[in-house]
């Protein structure tokens, strides 16, 4: 009876252990690249203002990690997207090249008058970086309970010659 007992605490211990459903979570990773020919200082606009205090620089060539998103217990998720509280949250996004050459990329909401003079690229165009859709996406399903999700926005010597205009 003792040697009964035993046996079936232990089945209930193993069954508790191995009935335990691991929660499956995501992660996302997003990489801003710059591929022309010259640096590029992107600075976030707020309110009509310049926030100089949040910009980012990135040289030729490099590229820069701005977030780790983690979807924790929100299940395998493809193509969740990322929140960046300083650049997807902008009203616009000044981009310089070479420390002369502008471009401003704008929400749809942001007013098109904040920089009359610097050359425009509206989230609605196909290289508009407030659009998430525009980004490059990819992923890899790394485990049983574990899938990455990448994203990459690649500044190109074509928008360097843009902003030259």
């Amino acid at each position: 009876m003792k040697r009964f007992l035993k046996v079936l605490v232990l089945l209930c211990f193993a069954g508790s252990i191995f009935s335990c459903k691991k929660e499956s979570t995501t992660f996302s990773y997003a990489w801003i690249l710059n591929n022309s020919t010259v640096n590029v200082k992107l600075i976030p606009v707020k309110n009509s203002q310049l926030n100089a205090v949040e910009s980012i620089i990135i040289r030729n060539n490099d590229s820069i990690k701005i977030i780790t998103n983690d979807f924790a217990g929100k299940g395998k998720l493809k193509n969740p997207g990322f929140q960046n509280e300083v650049l997807l949250t902008a009203d616009a996004l000044l981009v310089i090249f070479n420390n002369t050459d502008s471009v401003i990329h704008y929400r749809d909401t942001s007013s098109p008058n904040m920089f009359p003079n610097i050359n425009s690229v509206y989230q609605t165009n196909e290289r508009g970086f407030m659009n998430i859709a525009n980004w490059k996406w990819s992923y890899k399903d790394v485990s049983k309970h574990k899938l990455e999700n990448y994203y990459k926005f690649i500044f190109t010597e074509e928008d360097y010659n843009f902003a030259r205009q």
